[in-house]
């Protein structure tokens, strides 16, 4: 695993975003964003479905409301999560805990 991760930290693409300092910054801002728009959107259909709140609108309403921001968050966190790997290979694929998050532990 380590030659792979200093192969993919020399690739091209890889050194073009560790050399712009703000590369990094923005792609985690943009991913800590995304995680919380679908943590949030996540929260309000589960609500719903528990009768909380949004009473008057129908479940199907609520999925249609905030399906779509899901479905962007999940691809913009992929995108992302992409990016971060590639930028930073040895600080996450190298990591142990990037592979068992610590529920799993």
């Amino acid at each position: 695993m380590e030659a792979f991760n200093e192969w993919l930290a020399a690739t091209p693409f890889s050194l073009l975003i560790q050399t712009h300092f703000w590369a990094i910054p923005s792609l985690q801002i943009v991913h800590i964003i995304c995680l919380a728009v679908l943590f949030i959107c996540s929260f309000m259909i589960a609500l719903r479905v528990l009768g909380k709140s949004w009473l008057d609108t129908s479940p199907a309403e609520i999925a249609q409301r905030f399906g779509k921001p899901i479905w962007i968050c999940l691809l913009l966190l992929l995108l992302s999560g992409a990016l971060l790997i590639t930028a930073e290979p040895g600080r996450t694929l190298g990591n142990w805990t990037f592979w068992f998050p610590e529920p799993m532990r």
